[in-house]
């Protein structure tokens, strides 16, 4: 069974499951389409039955924007990048998040202070290259050739 709805803008202030009217309905005959358009969005005014007078708009600019704020926004946000769609409004809790990470009292990991030690203590516990043999030598004093008595 495939069903494809559309949303509604009528009935308002209904939910979006209340709201929602089969794709197929458009295909049918014209009066049985204006009988049932009429009972599911509970208006025997209706006069306009093209789809694109019944579907809810705003609905669906919601729906594109949440959907673009998630692939786009947000991870640009992370990237400290500014907004690349400024029509869109990022998230309160996005800027909470952004905060939090460029906070300059922000507690360290204890583990942090470890691996910076670590770090010196390999640079200091290292063999030094050839290169580095060869040019150390040479500023003290050349090696061997200095030491003939």
């Amino acid at each position: 069974l495939c069903c494809k709805f559309i949303i509604s803008e009528k009935p308002i202030g209904e939910p979006v499951s209340q709201r929602a009217v089969p794709v197929a309905i458009f295909q049918a005959e014209r009066p049985i389409m204006k009988q049932y358009l009429k009972k599911w969005m509970k208006d025997n005014t209706l006069v306009d039955f093209d789809i694109r007078s019944i579907v809810d708009w705003a609905y669906y600019r919601k729906r594109i924007g949440a959907n673009i704020q998630k692939i786009v926004t947000i991870p640009a946000a992370m990237q400290k990048i500014v907004n690349p769609l400024p029509n869109l409004q990022h998230p309160a809790w996005l800027f909470k998040k952004i905060s939090q990470q460029n906070d300059p009292f922000q507690q360290r990991k204890i583990t942090s202070f470890f691996n910076a030690n670590q770090a010196v203590a390999k640079k200091v516990r290292s063999k030094p290259t050839p290169a580095q043999s060869q040019q150390m030598s040479t500023q003290f004093g050349g090696g061997r050739a200095g030491m003939d008595i």
